[in-house]
C-alpha cells in the first residue's frame, strides 16, 4: 500500500493528517498525525504500524505498536498513541 492511499483511508476514518512523506530506497514512507505520531507505511510491504517518538535531541526513543494489516486496524492504536502522546506532552485533559 503507499502513503497517498493510506492517508486517504485514515481521513475517511476521520483521523487528521498532518503531511505525508513518500519513501525512499532506504527508509519507509510516513503519514504524520502530529510532531511525534506518525503511520509508517514500509517500502517493500509488511504491515504498516503506528510508531510514536518520545524525548528529545540526542534522547530520542521510538515506540512502536504492532504490525497491521487493515487501515482500520491501525485506529485503536493511533487513538492510543495520540492519548499517550498528550499524557507525556501534559496535554491530556
Amino acid at each position: 500500500m503507499n502513503v497517498s492511499t493510506v492517508a486517504e483511508r485514515l481521513r475517511a476514518l476521520g483521523i487528521q493528517i498532518k503531511s505525508t512523506a513518500e519513501p525512499t530506497l532506504t527508509e519507509d514512507g510516513a503519514v504524520y498525525l502530529n510532531e511525534r505520531v506518525y503511520v509508517a507505511v514500509p517500502v517493500f510491504g509488511g504491515g504498516l504500524n503506528v510508531v510514536r517518538t518520545e524525548g528529545e535531541g540526542d534522547k530520542i526513543a521510538f515506540v512502536f505498536y504492532p504490525d497491521r494489516l487493515s487501515i482500520a486496524g491501525l485506529q485503536p492504536d493511533i487513538e492510543r498513541a495520540l492519548k499517550d502522546d498528550a499524557a507525556a506532552q501534559g496535554d491530556a485533559s
